[in-house]
């Protein structure tokens, strides 16, 4: 938890934006209990980005959302200071894997706020938009 909690601490200008407030235990609890509909938290995986042997950031996948082999990434985020250096590149590479792997997605899955400014990035990894706009969002899929 108080891992989390840093990381959290440490990604204020993103927490900002999405809730417009800074609550970093608040978040912290918020990404190891929350679920989406008809999910439990044994469909819940969470990872810290490790740069060597700090946590640099955090991955929130659910599997199984919206529907049976997809897998849902809820977060990857990196902590400001160490953007750029390829961490989340990194890591979605990981999670990929991952979902393919061991969860036997064959497609994952987001949803990037409108205020996000990260939508390059996506579009750059090979997320291709659904044409689902829930409201002030957009989602994003990739086929694994």
């Amino acid at each position: 938890m108080e891992t989390v909690r840093q990381i959290f601490d440490d990604l204020a200008g993103y927490a900002c934006r999405v809730s417009g407030h800074h609550d970093p235990f608040d978040a912290a609890q918020e990404f190891l209990a929350a679920t989406p509909p008809g999910r439990s938290l044994s469909d819940k995986h969470a990872f810290a980005i490790m740069a060597g042997d700090n946590a640099v950031g955090l991955v929130d996948l659910v599997d199984g959302f919206p529907a049976p082999g997809i897998a849902y990434l809820g977060l990857l985020a990196v902590i400001e200071r160490r953007r750029g250096e390829g961490l989340a590149k990194a890591a979605l590479t990981e999670v990929e894997a991952f979902a393919r792997d061991t969860l036997k997605a064959r497609k994952l899955r987001l949803g990037v706020l409108d205020i996000n400014p990260v939508s390059g990035f996506w579009k750059h990894m090979g997320f291709l938009e659904t044409g689902e706009r829930p409201e002030g969002a957009k989602i994003l899929e990739k086929k694994l």
